[in-house]
This record gives C-alpha cells, sequence and structure tokens, in this order.
C-alpha cells in the first residue's frame, strides 16, 4: 500500500511541476456562440392530446366524488 502512495505522490509532483498545455479554443467558443440558436416551432399535437385528457381525467373527477365520499364516508349520505 505504501508504494502506490509513493507512487502517487511522484506522479503528483511531476504533473505540477510541468506547465499545463496551451490550448486556444476561444476562435471555436466565440463562432459556436455567434451562431443564432434555432428552435423549431411547438408542435401542436402533444399540447392538444395533453389538454383532451385533462379535460376528461377532471371530468371523470367530478362525476366520481360523490361516491368516493360515500365510500369514505358512509354515513355522509344519510345526514341532511
Amino acid at each position: 500500500m505504501n508504494d502506490v502512495d509513493l507512487l502517487l505522490q511522484k506522479l503528483s509532483a511531476t504533473a505540477r511541476s510541468e506547465p499545463p498545455p496551451q490550448i486556444d479554443v476561444r476562435a471555436r467558443v466565440l463562432a459556436s456562440l455567434s451562431i443564432p440558436s434555432r428552435r423549431d416551432p411547438l408542435d401542436i399535437v402533444p399540447i392538444a392530446f395533453a389538454g383532451a385528457a385533462l379535460t376528461v381525467a377532471a371530468a371523470a373527477l367530478l362525476m366520481v366524488l360523490p361516491s368516493w365520499q360515500t365510500l369514505t364516508e358512509p354515513w355522509s349520505a344519510y345526514l341532511p
């Protein structure tokens, strides 16, 4: 285990003594930033389907809610 630690310490000392490589990426970054991002228009079909499904679910909830209340609290149907 000590050998591994010594090897890692030597490697880290060597890495610290070497200068980092000089890489110029400014041109590529600026070129990618200058390209205007184009967004596709929204597809209306999934939005319409979600709206229709939400409407059906809300209608079903409104129809089933009184039955659910009767099942969870049976005496509420007999009280005025």
